[in-house]
């Protein structure tokens, strides 16, 4: 692993196999973070539900060996079996309740937001990220904080099943689980916290990237890495 790298990324997987060279190459040096989004398949990429099923477990089997080390976050699509009220296309009833049991009897192991810090910035992974415009909405505290989010969750858990007329909602921002990243460009300069860096999934990308200030989206199928210069790079 090369000095220079702070964290791995993997945005979200829905049954594909573009991490599972972790399986040969991580070794616990820096946290590896899932982004979410593990289960449900696109129909067009030849992915089956018992395929996606069977690499779940295989990415279960990655963080029970290197437990602290391998950050699982929620995605939308995750939450879909954990809580009915998150349900979203391409869902699976017919695993419902294996991935119910799964996800309640292991929900400690899983989170909406994973903070870091690095060269005086704070580095904020979730599946789609946290907008002010969102905040604001529900009247939170301005408090970007994994602690204060995460525990948001679990206080005003139907406000996380929010999202916007980019996703066929009514709400002008997307919950941490279903901002689209064209949402930011609807900030105002003053929005943008300028000591954030926020790495998120959820909208997929053609390849590589998308940035728009301080946010960045890099939800492409392969793997990423952040590095001590705050920068993000392929793995």
């Amino acid at each position: 692993m090369r000095n220079d790298i702070i964290a791995i990324i993997c945005p979200d997987v829905h049954g594909r196999k573009f991490w599972e060279k972790l399986l040969e190459e991580y070794d616990g040096s820096v946290p590896c973070i899932f982004l979410g989004d593990y289960l449900d398949p696109y129909p067009n990429e030849n992915i089956s539900v018992e395929d996606a099923k069977k690499n779940f477990e295989k990415i279960w089997e990655f963080k029970e060996k290197w437990t602290d080390k391998v950050i699982l976050l929620f995605g939308n699509h995750d939450l879909s079996y954990y809580d009915r009220y998150f349900r979203c296309c391409r869902y699976s009833s017919y695993y419902h309740k294996w991935y119910n049991d799964f996800l309640t009897r292991n929900e400690d192991n899983f989170k909406i937001v994973h903070e870091i810090e690095n060269n005086g910035k704070k580095i904020l992974f979730s599946h789609s990220g946290i907008n002010p415009s969102w905040i604001k909405e529900n009247n939170f505290e301005d408090n970007f904080s994994a602690d204060y989010i995460n525990s948001l969750f679990h206080t005003n858990r139907e406000t996380f099943n929010q999202y916007s007329y980019y996703r066929g909602g009514y709400m002008n921002a997307g919950s941490p689980v279903w901002a689209d990243i064209r949402e930011y460009l609807n900030l105002d300069d003053k929005d943008y916290k300028s000591d954030i860096i926020q790495i998120v999934g959820h909208t997929q990308l053609i390849n590589d990237t998308f940035n728009i200030k301080n946010i960045t989206c890099v939800d492409s199928r392969q793997l990423f890495v952040l590095t001590n210069e705050n920068t993000i790079e392929k793995y």
